[in-house]
This record gives C-alpha cells, sequence and structure tokens, in this order.
C-alpha cells in the first residue's frame, strides 16, 4: 500500500530533507520541532497529536521543505479524520 509506505518513511524523508537543506529540524534534545512533528502527524493520521500540537503552539499551515502544509500531507495520505480537524484549526 503506497499510503502506508509514505506514513511509515516520511518521518525520515522529512527529518533528512531538513538537516541537507541546512534547516535547524531538531530541537536542543534531537526532537523534531513542533511544526514538523505536525508534519509527521498529519501524514500518519494521528489525530490527538495533531491536537495537541496544535495546542501546544504547532503552526496549523506550517510548510515542510518542498512547501507541503499538514492540510495537504494528510489529504494525500488519505487521513480525511485528521484533514477535517486541521481545517477546523483555520488550514488552508
Amino acid at each position: 500500500m503506497k499510503s502506508a509506505l509514505v506514513t511509515a518513511i516520511l518521518p525520515a524523508i522529512l527529518l533528512l530533507s531538513r538537516l541537507s537543506a541546512g534547516h535547524a529540524a531538531v530541537g536542543s534534545l534531537g526532537t523534531p520541532s513542533l511544526n514538523d512533528q505536525l508534519l509527521i502527524a498529519a501524514g500518519k493520521g494521528d489525530i490527538a497529536s495533531v491536537r495537541q500540537l496544535l495546542e501546544t503552539g504547532a503552526q496549523v499551515d506550517a510548510r515542510g521543505d518542498r512547501g507541503s502544509t499538514p492540510l495537504l500531507i494528510a489529504v494525500r495520505a488519505g487521513q480525511v479524520e485528521t484533514a477535517r480537524l486541521l481545517l477546523d484549526h483555520g488550514a488552508k
């Protein structure tokens, strides 16, 4: 299944693309930033994490290195409920 594969490798792709572009993708403890975590959670359809990340300051329209937003990632991965949650929080 294509979406399962994409979901499984999305965290690694985002982290590697950020690091190769010279962006600070990780916090001081080596964890992805809130926005990167939101992009990953949106692709996985992890609604609880998406909700928590939005409540703790992740930007609903954060952009990955290639311009993808959490909403676009959720839609491409077929995560309808996650896309609705992002839209409810003002995603464009």
